[in-house]
């Protein structure tokens, strides 16, 4: 089946024996029956993948070197929206403009650069609940990257005031600063404190990222510079609104291309 929850997150492997080198990535790959996870070697994430365990394991004594390689097994998605394209679907792919987006009461993106003190500060200047248990937990991440040999963390943190629906909510938290930039400016990845993990993080598939459609906007989403956010901004410096799909439109947010004027 085909499934399109944002907050579908593929966890670290939770078995006893810790068999999974912590320099690979997990992800989820759409296949007919369900989402299957799969294992990304270092350095191969425009390359390919690995589907099981003991792929991996062949991986690593060196008995396979072939990986499955992404151009050619294709996500669900992309063979939806080929289909649609050529007119084999059900309907057309959609195009989205930004009348498509309504704001997001109460959506704010704080920044956290320093120690615990200025962490807190940034936090309750923007009025953010628990605001101690939210500190703490930023600077349990912040450590977390730092024995990772990150030299410098910087940390974003999302948040929304009203209720919301789920592909908002599932927006909220703590992104990092990847060390890369993308269309010449920092992105974020989102990042997540998890006891079952023996790094003690997991990383999510959710990027905040600029890019140039639509004359520059922050979104929420994938770094696929031609699919939409879920959420986007139009201030570089994010203290404008933010603003979100309208309606059903998120559920096909990974289908939904932008519309250029």
């Amino acid at each position: 089946r085909y499934v399109t929850d944002l907050d579908a997150i593929p966890l670290w492997p939770e078995d006893e024996e810790d068999w999974l080198p912590k320099d690979f990535k997990i992800a989820f790959r759409q296949l007919p029956s369900g989402l299957h996870r799969v294992y990304v070697p270092p350095g191969k994430e425009n390359e390919g993948f690995l589907y099981h365990r003991s792929t991996v394991m062949e991986w690593l004594s060196g008995t396979v070197t072939n990986l499955s390689p992404f151009g050619t097994s294709k996500t669900m998605a992309e063979k939806s929206a080929q289909a649609a394209e050529k007119g084999t679907g059900s309907k057309k792919r959609k195009r989205a403009s930004i009348e498509d987006y309504t704001k997001v009461d109460g959506m704010t993106v704080v920044a956290l650069v320093g120690d615990y003190n200025e962490y807190r500060k940034e936090l309750e200047r923007a009025k953010v609940p628990n605001v101690e248990r939210v500190t703490c937990d930023a600077i349990a991440i912040r450590d977390q990257l730092k024995e990772r040999k990150f030299q410098e963390v910087s940390l974003r943190y999302c948040l929304h005031s009203s209720e919301q629906p789920r592909h908002i909510e599932c927006l909220a938290g703590f992104y990092y600063k990847r060390p890369e930039t993308l269309n010449e400016r920092a992105f974020y990845q989102k990042i997540e404190l998890s006891s079952k993990a023996s790094a003690g993080v997991i990383c999510t598939w959710l990027y905040l990222s600029w890019v140039q459609c639509w004359g520059g906007h922050w979104k929420f989403g994938s770094l696929d510079g031609e699919s939409v956010g879920v959420a986007i901004c139009k201030d570089p410096a994010m203290k404008t609104d933010w603003m979100s799909l309208d309606g059903a439109l998120h559920q096909k947010a990974q289908l939904l291309k932008y519309e250029h004027h």
